[in-house]
């Protein structure tokens, strides 16, 4: 219809039998062109935003807006046209809206990404890369700040952004630790690699090198709460110089970073990272992640794996794993041990293959014992619906 359209704009002073085709005249069938065609833009337009393509949008809402202005040309009527590019026009506005807070969205993460990589380079003593990522994030969130004052954006959401980026800065200012920040700093990292090389290990069925990552943890877990004793996190100090925390005292009142807890404390840059959005833990954290690295422990040196490791048979001394073992040829808890190591590494029930590769006793044996793998893995004490 629209090369209709142009072919009747060029040829206007021929005859046409409109009421052939439905229409009075020339300017009705022109009018009842570029309408549709604006409709057409304009369900295009809804579709691109509802998948978040605002520029797409804009310029779908544009080009409706425009084949109204031409279809205006060809009537006396203006109600049903006016409305249409009214509603055309307020989508725009909306489309542009929400395209603004799509950018300061980005800029924010952005920056959240940026702030949380200067951390892990700050763990690993890497301050000056630390520094680039936490001015990389105060660039980013300055820019989120500039556009979300110049649109009508929520308050709320500009003093996010400013809190976002007073933190930034805070990051920043707090490379330059003390040595008793410096000391806990090092206990953290040194005793959370352990611990996650002791699950790694525990995952893969490797047991015992688990248990001596766990101890080596734990040991370093131990000196980080005496080292945390030189700090407070009890209660304010009177004196507005004073970090609420490390005790330090500057020249002027202290504003750097409030961090929630019990009480809020007000504290110096360096301790601002016990923040619980900053990387160095707080007493509370120490003894929990302590406390499940002692469980652990004790588990495997009790040989128990969070897994029940008997069968459904009675376990009187009569069925006992040594009479099993014994009258089979085959010992049930290593078995049992070596199937769920494999289940742990492939991180679903083994087949009859990987069964016969990655165990000392193979697919039949398991299936004499068992019946089947998901039976064996439920005599290991998995649900069923775990091993589906």
């Amino acid at each position: 219809m629209a090369e209709v359209a142009t072919h009747v704009d060029e040829r206007d002073d021929e005859k046409h039998d409109w009421g052939v085709l439905g229409f009075q005249d020339i300017d009705e069938f022109r009018h009842d062109v570029h309408f549709e065609k604006g409709r057409n833009f304009q369900e295009r337009a809804r579709k691109a935003r509802g998948n978040g393509e605002f520029p797409e949008a804009i310029q779908r809402l544009e080009e409706a807006l425009w084949q109204y202005q031409r279809a205006q040309l060809y009537t006396d009527s203006t109600s049903s046209i006016a409305d249409h590019r009214s509603e055309v026009l307020d989508t725009i506005a909306e489309v542009e809206a929400a395209e603004q807070v799509q950018a300061i969205d980005e800029l924010v993460d952005r920056a959240e990404n940026a702030i949380d990589s200067g951390d892990d380079k700050h763990l690993g003593v890497a301050s000056n890369s630390a520094a680039r990522e936490y001015e990389d994030a105060a660039d980013a969130l300055e820019d989120a700040l500039e556009l979300a004052m110049s649109r009508d954006i929520p308050s709320a959401r500009v003093q996010e952004i400013k809190r976002r980026l007073r933190r930034a800065r805070v990051c920043r200012q707090s490379l330059e630790l003390s040595e008793a920040h410096r000391s806990i700093r090092e206990l953290t990292v040194d005793a959370r690699d352990h611990a996650t090389a002791g699950d790694k290990a525990f995952h893969d069925g490797e047991y015992e090198v688990a248990l001596d990552e766990y101890q080596e943890a734990k040991d370093r877990y131990e000196s980080l709460g005496v080292g945390l004793e030189e700090f407070s996190f009890n209660e304010p100090t009177s004196d507005p110089t004073e970090c609420d925390v490390c005790h330090q005292q500057f020249d002027e009142e202290i504003s750097s970073w409030r961090i929630e807890g019990e009480v809020d404390l007000v504290v110096c840059p360096s301790c601002a990272r016990f923040d619980s959005r900053g990387n160095l833990p707080r007493p509370r954290e120490v003894a929990t992640e302590h406390r499940s690295l002692v469980e652990n422990i004790e588990d495997i040196q009790n040989r128990n794996f969070g897994l029940g490791w008997t069968s459904d048979e009675s376990t009187d001394s009569s069925t006992s794993n040594e009479a099993v073992a014994e009258s089979t040829g085959r010992d049930k808890r290593e078995m049992l041990m070596q199937l769920v190591g494999v289940y742990q590494r492939l991180g679903e029930p083994p087949t009859a293959k990987e069964l016969d590769e990655q165990t000392d006793f193979g697919y039949p044996a398991y299936q004499h014992e068992f019946g089947n793998v998901e039976e064996a893995l439920v005599a290991a004490g998995f649900d069923h619906k775990e091993v589906d």
